[in-house]
């Protein structure tokens, strides 16, 4: 039995694999090609192009939902929070030391020199850091029953097991996470799609034709993705 430790569940808590069977694939980090991956969750990873990749959920967490929504070209990432409240609403693009404020209503924008923004959620994962679940099967999500893998969390190596990750897929295809820990459900990741190919109707970078605003310096801006899941 497999246990993630704190390292790879503060930071993303998205593991998903096959017990059974491999999957033929490409990995994006320079790998070879035609890898045969020793689970769902390897092939994922390997088949991602950290240098073109995209993807769009549900976020629930807390009882609070978003549409969560990262791109990235690998130097830049844009993190898009669509709340149903709307002056909640969030639309960043981190270029590694400035964070653009985008206000795409007002065709405006503010920067922020930064310690750090929101990183892209993938970047420092591979395929061989998720080759083995807990355990395999069915369950369900949502009413439907779906192919389900699952990892026993813990909160740290060799530790106790204090929770669990669940991960349904239809076909390859990964449909939603579930985070539970010590028996309570924390957190839900629904897909709504993700791919290689960027799409053209979000921003990278801050439009030659949108008012600036001023550069603010706060080095106490840190939206790292270990704050995002916290």
């Amino acid at each position: 039995m497999k246990r993630i430790t704190a390292l790879i569940i503060s930071a993303l808590m998205l593991a998903f694999c096959l017990f059974s069977c491999n999957t033929e694939g490409t990995e994006s980090s320079g790998g070879d090609s035609n890898v045969s991956y020793e689970s769902k969750t390897s092939a994922f990873y390997g088949n991602m192009n950290k240098s073109s990749f995209w993807f769009r959920m549900n976020f629930t967490k807390k009882n609070e939902t978003c549409v969560f929504t990262q791109v990235t070209n690998g130097k830049t990432t844009t993190t898009i929070k669509d709340y149903e409240d709307d002056s909640k609403d969030v639309y960043d693009i981190f270029d590694g030391s400035i964070i653009h404020h985008i206000r795409v209503d007002e065709k405006a924008y503010d920067s922020t020199l930064s310690a750090s923004g929101q990183a892209f959620l993938f970047a420092d994962y591979t395929a061989s850091m998720f080759a083995s679940p807990s355990s395999v099967g069915n369950d369900e999500y949502n009413g439907k029953q779906y192919y389900c893998e699952t990892f026993d969390t813990a909160a740290a190596e060799g530790g106790a097991v204090s929770g669990k990750n669940m991960y349904f897929f239809d076909g390859d295809k990964l449909v939603a996470v579930e985070i539970y820990e010590k028996g309570e459900k924390v957190m839900v990741m629904e897909f709504i799609e993700y791919s290689n190919t960027l799409p053209n109707d979000i921003y990278l970078s801050a439009p030659d034709d949108f008012k600036k605003g001023n550069l603010a310096i706060d080095v106490s801006t840190t939206i790292s993705v270990d704050d995002w899941w916290e």
